[in-house]
């Protein structure tokens, strides 16, 4: 839109999606038990995940509240944040004072992501504004059920319900968006993680995304 706006002919514009891995981007139960296993995280727990630069866009805060207020009646779940920044001290200062701090790790820069994502149930991206995240196509071709904001970029990738679930943009947002994850019974949550999957594999895999770049370089040349 903001190309149109500047007199851009709408038939020489295309959009050129990055590339996913899918193959080390790929659920695996058995990495999922040793994961967990060498962190001293049970089997059993629900994993929520966040994989992103600890700054004040990235909003975190908010996930961490709602963690807090879901895990008073759900002492089966764990936080993990991925990803250093800015805000790191201010972010472990307020899980502290959640009284669920013990379930809340700071991981920093993580090298295996794909084996971080396998290990993990949730995906919570609630940022105020986005491109069209990296991490969250990573998380989906994981096979993560995926907690996105309503914003440009992550409502291009999810159909809400579907292949994950898009929030408003704010406390209530993301704790109402987890709370109707965490309910969902194990197929329907195994439905919407496979409809994750499927749309990465069908838009976002590496070859096809190559492919269309160089077919993309085309346009114009006639």
């Amino acid at each position: 839109n903001t190309l149109l706006s500047y007199g851009y002919p709408k038939e020489k514009i295309a959009i050129a999606y990055h590339g996913v891995d899918v193959e080390r981007f790929s659920p695996s139960p058995a990495n999922k038990i040793r994961w967990r296993r060498e962190r001293g995280i049970p089997e059993d727990a629900c994993v929520i995940v966040s994989t992103a630069r600890l700054a004040r866009e990235k909003r975190l805060e908010r996930l961490i509240r709602a963690f807090a207020a879901l895990s008073r009646d759900r002492q089966d779940l764990w936080l993990l944040m991925a990803g250093d920044g800015p805000l790191r001290k201010e972010l472990e200062d307020s899980a502290d004072s959640t009284g669920a701090g013990d379930r809340i790790r700071f991981l920093g820069l993580v090298d295996d992501v794909p084996g971080l994502l396998q290990a993990s149930d949730l995906f919570v991206l609630p940022s105020d504004r986005e491109g069209l995240s990296v991490s969250l196509t990573e998380a989906m071709s994981a096979g993560l059920v995926c907690i996105e904001t309503d914003i440009p970029g992550s409502n291009e990738v999810i159909r809400h319900g579907e292949n994950g679930f898009l929030v408003e943009p704010s406390d209530r947002g993301v704790f109402d968006g987890l709370e109707k994850a965490l309910k969902m019974d194990d197929r329907r949550r195994r439905l919407v993680a496979d409809q994750a999957r499927a749309t990465v594999k069908n838009i976002f895999e590496k070859g096809k995304s190559i492919a269309n770049i160089f077919r993309l370089l085309d346009i114009g040349n006639d």
